[in-house]
């Protein structure tokens, strides 16, 4: 019994704990970004996680527990597509279906055009484990790492062209080492040095990565900047910028998951889960980003 009473007690111990850190950081973010940009980026992390396709089928569980009070009927279809839709979701053929428009939707800029580029902006998003990377004192990397590598790749081509690499942390409660502090080891891996090269650490979203470099690189209206992310992320990213105000650029998608044409139909749970999750994620952040003025389509 009092070894009981002693878990209990550090459960509820490490609860506060978290808690405390929660609302610290919750603080922080208001005093850092400001109690509107704060009360978006929470609220955009807690909409992300109702959008993961694992949560999916237990919603579907949940609501049938809930309907079967009014109308077994409905409860029994919800359970039924509770069932099925972990196998739709498996099928290759259907994460590319979901996620193949937002990876097509804008094709690399010609190479011509690229040479005559007057700079260069990376998202980040691609480094792993802020906390895991400190801890280890040693660099992360995500799957997301061709963003870098391409900007890496057209700086070897185009020395003369200023990079900057935006992006502090994407976490509700960001730990260990920054996006730059992880892009920093990287590059002292690689042994790759540049006064070229430079950071924007302040970044927590797409839409602050389009503002704080526009502050930061402050482009004139006749220039052309190469904008380099994700392909499933390019759509958003695009539209964050032109709302930023900037000019319009040459885009250079990376990171493709899905082939340009033609399907496959693997049944591969894992890998296609994860490619729904990005794609429902760019879905929904395209529109809210749309509903609060961060997004600008290209007219």
């Amino acid at each position: 019994m009092p070894e009981i009473c002693e878990g209990f007690a550090l459960f509820s111990s490490t609860c506060q704990a978290l808690a405390a850190q929660c609302l610290y950081h919750i603080l922080w973010a208001a005093l850092e970004l400001g109690a509107g940009q704060a009360m978006f980026f929470i609220l955009s992390k807690l909409i992300g996680v109702l959008v993961e396709p694992i949560l999916h089928p237990l919603l579907l569980a949940a609501a049938g527990w809930i309907l079967r009070i009014w109308s077994r009927k409905i409860a029994y279809y919800c359970f039924i597509a509770a069932c099925i839709l972990p196998c739709i979701y498996s099928l290759s053929a259907f994460s590319t279906l979901v996620m193949r428009p937002l990876e097509n939707a804008i094709p690399p800029a010609p190479s011509e055009q690229i040479a005559t580029a007057d700079g260069i902006v990376i998202l980040g998003g691609y480094t792993g484990s802020g906390i895991v990377a400190e801890s280890r004192n040693q660099f992360t990397a995500s799957g997301a790492i061709e963003r870098l590598l391409e900007g890496l790749y057209l700086h070897k081509s185009f020395p003369e062209k200023p990079i900057w690499i935006t992006g502090f942390s994407g976490s509700l409660i960001p730990t260990g080492w920054s996006e730059a502090e992880n892009t920093k080891a990287i590059l002292d891996a690689l042994q790759f040095t540049s006064d070229k090269i430079k950071f924007e650490n302040r970044a927590r979203n797409t839409y602050q990565n389009a503002i704080y470099t526009f502050e930061a690189a402050q482009p004139s209206p006749n220039q052309k900047w190469v904008l380099i992310t994700s392909a499933a992320h390019m759509p958003r990213a695009a539209g964050a910028f032109r709302a930023a105000g900037w000019p319009d650029m040459l885009y250079l998608p990376t990171d493709y998951r899905t082939r340009k044409s033609g399907f496959s139909w693997a049944f591969a749970p894992q890998e296609n889960f994860s490619i729904l999750s990005s794609a429902f994620h760019e879905y929904v952040g395209i529109l809210v980003y749309w509903a609060t003025g961060r997004y600008v389509t290209n007219d």
